[in-house]
């Protein structure tokens, strides 16, 4: 059972998104995590494409930045990751 709840872990992101001047645009979720993908709310994209985006761990609320370079995690995410609709 996740011991935050969605909303919590949408408002984390949406806070973290805010910093890259961001806003968060869709969500995936697995067993563990969800990941909060955040782009400008304009379209124009960014050479760093991951700024702003964030997974949120279910159990404890921590913040993992989006890293593109951490392709393992990345992998293992996307294998059990399913889309997840935002309020």
């Amino acid at each position: 059972m996740d011991k935050i709840s969605f909303d919590e872990a949408y408002e984390k992101a949406k806070k973290e998104a805010a910093r890259a001047d961001k806003i968060v645009v869709s969500a995936k979720e697995n067993d563990e995590w969800w990941l909060f993908k955040a782009e400008r709310a304009d379209g124009r994209r960014d050479f760093d494409d991951g700024a702003g985006s964030v997974y949120v761990n279910k159990q404890t609320g921590e913040i993992r930045k989006l890293k593109l370079w951490e392709v393992d995690f990345t992998a293992a995410f996307n294998e059990t990751a399913k889309p997840v609709d935002l309020p």
